[in-house]
């Protein structure tokens, strides 16, 4: 689901409406669909094999008593030839990873296991031989609803095998052809009918899937809106107290940047302006940071940065980057009394971020660098333990 198209609640939702006969989805929903179930139908699709197999050894009764003249000649097509590549296929539909390869392999062996009914029945001439293809339908039941092939496959293998019957019983011509058509017409039905069942079934399968992946996308948005400022559309406070209580390692740089002379900025040019200033500030500033940093909204005209495995130099060319594409945006202000721009003061501070309450220590001198930043003329960046004659003002 790692898809844009399955990522849009639009677009899934639409699909929960869409008509009947529409099987599939579009491509990108139809792959996560596909990778969504393998591993369970990997494991129900060799399972299945195995039930099958043990009730096609157990047929060998029917065998027995229906085609009592070619009992060895049954014996050599169910154990000798059916059954070893019987645990073939057992073997391919664990191993592979290909969902369309096994499907296909699953259908084949369809087909082959009512081409041995075949064989043991034109073999035989014994009366009983008619009663024996009633396994026909048994084959028919076992690939739609017990290995719960997809429809398309389904389609194919009954279609198959009902013209496998039909040829098998045109070589009985001890029994009327009016009757031997009539035999494969109701083989023809249940076919039909199980068809509508599959149908069903995958239609069901598919619809569940779009209501579970349309929740987890809608829970995914909530969770983000709940953890994203609506306005400047960086992280709020919620999730940089998430980030805070995530264990790391190596020392780390607060960085905490004010907007110069905001609410100046808000009286003389109206607060919508005010708030489409603060977005392209936050734009700025989370393209400055890069993803090597976490950013979020502060409070305020504030923002945060957070920057791992940090150093003096690193931190402080972080800060100065930050601070020089909020001045290269040249926003006017006019009300500044500092610049003709819109500008902001950095404070930064480097330390352990031991615990929770290391990083909470570190937001504070943060906050005290960038209030020596502001008290010095705006428009600048002081690091915690700096004196202030070492500030240099940056215009």
């Amino acid at each position: 689901m790692a898809r844009s198209a399955v990522k849009s609640p639009d677009a899934l939702a639409s699909l929960l409406h869409r008509p009947f006969y529409r099987l599939t989805f579009p491509s990108a929903i139809e792959s996560a669909f596909q990778t969504a179930g393998h591993e369970s139908r990997r494991r129900e699709s060799t399972l299945a094999t195995c039930i099958g197999l043990i009730i096609y050894w157990a047929l060998y009764y029917a065998d027995c008593l229906l085609l009592s003249d070619v009992v060895s000649t049954a014996a050599i097509i169910r154990f000798g030839i059916v059954t070893p590549i019987g645990f073939g296929v057992i073997w391919f539909s664990y191993r592979t990873q290909s969902r369309r390869s096994r499907e296909i392999v699953q259908s084949a062996s369809m087909i082959m296991t009512v081409l041995s009914f075949t064989a043991m029945e034109l073999a035989s001439s014994m009366p009983g031989r008619t009663y024996h293809n009633f396994g026909f339908v048994e084959v028919i039941v076992y690939a739609a609803i017990v290995q719960r092939l997809p429809f398309k496959y389904a389609l194919t293998s009954i279609i198959a095998i009902t013209f496998v019957h039909l040829a098998t019983v045109l070589q009985m011509h001890e029994v009327e052809l009016q009757i031997r058509l009539a035999a494969n017409s109701l083989v023809a039905a249940a076919g039909a009918f199980i068809l509508v069942a599959s149908y069903s079934a995958e239609r069901w399968d598919r619809q569940r899937f779009i209501m579970t992946t349309l929740d987890a996308v809608r829970v995914a948005e909530l969770d983000h809106l709940s953890r994203c400022d609506a306005l400047t559309g960086l992280s709020n406070r919620r999730s940089l107290d998430d980030f805070l209580s995530q264990d790391m390692t190596g020392p780390v740089a607060v960085i905490l940047l004010d907007v110069d002379a905001f609410k100046r900025y808000n009286d003389h040019y109206g607060h919508q302006q005010g708030d489409m200033c603060l977005r392209l500030v936050a734009q700025a500033v989370q393209s400055a940071a890069g993803n090597a940093s976490f950013v979020a909204r502060y409070g305020g005209e504030e923002i945060v940065i957070l920057l791992q495995q940090a150093n003096d130099d690193r931190a402080w060319r972080l800060a100065e980057a930050v601070r020089v594409a909020v001045q290269d945006l040249a926003l006017p202000h006019v009300a500044s009394g500092t610049s003709s721009v819109v500008t902001v003061s950095v404070g930064c501070a480097i330390g352990s971020s031991y615990q929770d309450q290391g990083l909470k220590r570190l937001i504070r001198q943060a906050d005290e660098a960038l209030y020596r930043a502001k008290s010095t003329g705006r428009n600048r960046v002081a690091t915690f333990g700096e004196s202030p004659a070492a500030l240099a003002l940056v215009s």
